[in-house]
């Protein structure tokens, strides 16, 4: 709002210039007003360093020449040297020559004032003009919005939130320029725009850097050549596994394009990034699309979009994957986020919950504040504001939150001997500001179990409870890794398939530790299909003593009845198995009992029933010693067993 409000009074006091001078009742020194008019003749041939000397002349000969001042800070706005520009009103103010006429001069200093953190001068000068009531509405809402915005930072100021920020050490921070910082689940690599500003050039490109074992962070290198051009390559956001990074590429001829700025894909494959594809349609247009955030999961990207159709200058929309792999249409997030005025920067935290974001039209300490708000079922919480000092006069764009909610990383503009650099910076979230759902990851290596080879497979995570997908991700070809996030206090399916393997199943109860930077580490070894080959089932679920499946082993039966509508030459014998808690005779009715449930859950599903059979052992194949809970818990099972292959 501070810019479109100067690009406005810039534009006032500009027509001024090449216009008839301000009139003022009072008589004007002869020698002065010649001076005046020889500037006027400059302005009309763009002679703008000429006329501000001779200007400075005519005030000289007339310290109280009204309109020479107003001219003299006209040629400073056209060139937007606001500094300068702002100190001839004080000028002005000083000579206390500022008739009725051009209240403008209060506002004009009561939002720059603003933008300096000159509250109380702000405050002043804002209500000076809101005595004259002039018809311009725009600059009285403006100036009303600085007295209740310093109200607002006064008070907040009052409250300090714990901030000591600390710029990350070299071999970060290395050039002039670097900004947007976003880091994958794990915290170990982070990604950010880069600019040499002293080059010859502006041209934009993504770097990273890792982190070893210490602590310590690598030589920045560019992602790849097959991602950063000669022309601008930035702000980009990582999907958790690491795998899937979208990125801005602004006035690209070598690329397809919709407009001046769009969002790309890429995806890495070992140490390789494929080539970029355009997002299409559906998210770019042929206006400004950027500062991308993709949740963890991939599967739901928010960004910013100047486009007309929005509540204000710049909006922040969103947009999910199909399951076809294609984008649904752009959303605006509505006004809940979006205001008249421009909100950029969003981050997603990889919750996939919490929304960050930059305003300048809300209740804040000058130009660009941080805010948060929480999305749920309902839709999005109230939007609150990350005090101060994390919030100050400056322009604040943008957050990143590690996935442990505990550290926040951004930029910020440094002025150095006159030069401005961009430096990336870390900090410890306050207390009061962390987030109230946590989250850990899980992460691994997928293999072939008898080759012991990296392998790659589709991994689906599902919600037990409520048997919906809540991620799905693929293990990367060349290393097999792979990763995905998991949210506190629910139950977990987890679910491996490739072809030509049986699928894994595993199961996650209380996944987040108190230590919630320490991931879990799960390898998993597929088998091949071949007869006699067996798998545990270890998301299908009884209560104590009962037969009946309970619904949070749908999900995984559901895929079981898929693989093998998939495989029609199979055949598969289900076994049921238990401890040997109670009788011999009691076990084994109990798990015929069981296996015979889940049969007819499969045939319910679709499957032929030449396909499958059922068996109880009872307690008579136990897995582990029946000498503790846990090894009492291993043997009571249900097992999938391929009898016959083709």
């Amino acid at each position: 709002m501070a810019k479109k409000l100067r690009i406005f009074l810039i534009l006032f006091w500009a027509f001024s210039a090449v216009c008839p001078g301000f009139s003022q009742s009072r008589k004007v020194s002869k020698k002065a007003q010649a001076l005046y008019e020889r500037a006027n003749k400059q302005i009309r041939t763009r002679d703008f360093e000429n006329a501000k000397k001779t200007l400075e002349k005519a005030i000289k000969k007339d310290p109280e020449f009204l309109a020479a001042y107003m001219k003299l800070a006209s040629c400073y706005a056209v060139f937007g040297d606001v500094r300068k520009e702002n100190e001839i009103y004080m000028r002005v103010l000083e000579k206390n020559i500022v008739p009725r006429k051009y209240p403008r001069v209060y506002a004009s200093l009561a939002n720059y004032e603003f933008g300096k953190g000159k509250y109380l001068e702000a405050r002043k000068n804002a209500q000076e003009y809101l005595k004259y009531l002039t018809s311009d509405r725009r600059l009285n809402s403006r100036c009303r919005r600085i007295v209740e915005n310093v109200d607002f930072a006064l008070k907040t100021m009052k409250n300090p939130q714990e901030f000591e920020p600390r710029r990350l050490e070299k071999p970060l921070n290395q050039f002039g320029l670097q900004y947007f910082p976003t880091l994958t689940v794990d915290g170990k690599t982070i990604f950010f725009t880069k600019r040499d500003k002293y080059g010859r050039s502006f041209d934009e490109d993504i770097y990273y850097s890792t982190k070893d074992k210490k602590g310590n962070w690598s030589v920045p290198r560019s992602i790849s050549k097959t991602i950063n051009t000669p022309f601008n390559e930035g702000t980009c956001s990582i999907s958790a596994d690491g795998k899937t990074l979208i990125f801005t590429s602004c006035a690209n001829k070598a690329r397809k394009s919709y407009g001046n700025c769009d969002l790309y894909v890429s995806y890495r494959q070992g140490n390789r990034w494929s080539k970029p594809k355009n997002l299409g349609p559906s998210i770019n247009t042929k206006y400004w699309e950027s500062q991308p955030s993709l949740t963890a999961d991939g599967r739901m990207l928010y960004f910013v979009s100047d486009r007309p159709t929005g509540l204000g200058g710049r909006d922040i929309y969103f947009a999910y994957r199909k399951k076809d792999g294609t984008w649904s249409h752009s959303i605006n997030l509505g006004p809940k986020i979006n205001t008249r005025g421009e909100d950029i920067g969003p981050f997603i935290h990889v919750n996939g919950e919490t929304l960050y974001f930059a305003s300048d039209s809300r209740k804040g300490m000058g130009g660009f504040d941080l805010y948060f708000a929480n999305r749920s079922s309902e839709g999005w919480s109230e939007v609150k504001h990350m005090g101060y000092p994390i919030n100050n006069h400056d322009d604040q764009i943008s957050l990143v939150v590690s996935t442990d909610g505990k550290k926040g990383y951004y930029s910020e503009d440094v002025e150095e001997n006159g030069a401005v650099f961009s430096y990336m910076y870390q900090f410890d979230i306050p207390e009061v500001l962390k987030i109230e759902k946590q989250t850990n990851y899980v992460q691994g290596i997928v293999r072939d179990a008898v080759t012991k080879q990296p392998l790659a497979s589709v991994i689906e995570l599902s919600e037990l409870e409520t048997d919906s997908l809540l991620a799905k991700v693929r293990s990367d070809s060349i290393t097999g890794q792979y990763s995905f996030v998991l949210n506190e206090g629910k139950e977990y399916g987890l679910f491996a398939s490739s072809p030509g393997y049986l699928f894994h199943s595993e199961t996650f109860n209380h996944v987040v530790k108190d230590d919630i930077n320490e991931p879990l580490e799960l390898d998993i070894e597929m088998q091949p299909i071949k007869e006699r080959t067996e798998v545990r089932l270890n998301n299908v679920f009884f209560q104590t003593g009962k037969y009946q499946v309970q619904e949070k082993s749908f999900s995984e039966l559901r895929k079981v009845a898929s693989f093998l509508k998939k495989s029609p030459n199979l055949e598969v014998l289900i076994e049921g198995h238990t401890d040997d808690v109670g009788s011999e005779l009691d076990n084994q009715q109990l798990s015929e009992k069981r296996a015979q449930a889940v049969y007819n859950f499969l045939i319910g599903q679709g499957v032929n029933v030449s396909q499958i059979g059922y068996k109880g052992f009872g307690e008579s194949a136990p897995v582990a010693p029946n000498d503790s809970d846990l090894n009492r818990q291993k043997n009571r099972r249900i097992e999938f067993r391929i009898v016959k292959n083709g």
